[in-house]
């Protein structure tokens, strides 16, 4: 147990540096910085890794192969924005079929999910009309979201191992971190404490749901 703890600290202070580079770079050398972003996430991916290895489960396999395409679109996301989007919604499906595999859906997960893409519709219908080629996915994606993070919470509260527990607050950190982001994208907001707040919540979800 105490190795496993060194190895997430370890991980845990990696992702950081990691982002904080990636964060204070962020324009200034050219694409540059993207090295460091993809590399915060990778340590996700070693934890998500080991642990599918060590388990051999169906569940740990597709985690491991959401967050290597939450790698890629970290990358994507930024070079073509569309193509990050479509990656991070198939991370997503990932993450779903890993927690179908693993927990029944309740009426509460329903409800939960229709919450919070309603949140999301309300916060940003205005902005629909003009995103152009990108109002479908602005559409499709949310309701992956917002299902797997339901999903998630469901699958934490029937397991209560310690992994279903960090996997809902890894789901829930994924909503904050894209909400922030959408409201920084879609309405322009310049204020450098809302990046700050999208990589805190985002490499929070990350490490989370791969413990």
């Amino acid at each position: 147990m105490g190795g496993h703890i060194i190895g997430y600290c370890a991980a845990a202070l990696c992702m950081a540096v990691s982002g904080t580079i990636y964060g204070r770079w962020k324009g200034k050398k050219g694409n540059k910085e993207l090295v460091f972003k993809a590399l915060a996430t990778s340590m996700a991916v070693i934890l998500a890794l080991e642990a599918a290895w060590n388990t051999d489960s169906p569940h740990r396999w597709l985690i491991t192969a959401g967050l290597v395409l939450c790698m890629a679109a970290d990358v994507l996301l930024e070079l073509k924005f569309l193509c990050g989007v479509v990656a991070f919604g198939c991370a997503h499906i990932c993450f779903l079929w890993a927690l179908l595999c693993s927990s029944e859906i309740r009426l509460y997960t329903v409800a939960m999910t229709a919450a919070m893409y309603l949140i999301f519709l309300a916060a940003f219908a205005k902005c629909l009309p003009q995103l152009g080629a990108l109002k479908v996915p602005a559409v499709i994606y949310p309701a992956l979201l917002c299902g797997m993070a339901a999903l998630a919470v469901t699958y934490g509260i029937q397991n209560q191992s310690f992994h279903a527990v960090t996997m809902a607050a890894g789901g829930i950190c994924f909503v904050v971190s894209d909400f922030i982001l959408a409201r920084r994208y879609l309405m322009e907001k310049k204020e450098r404490w809302y990046g700050i707040a999208v990589l805190v919540f985002y490499y929070s979800a990350v490490y989370l749901i791969a413990l």
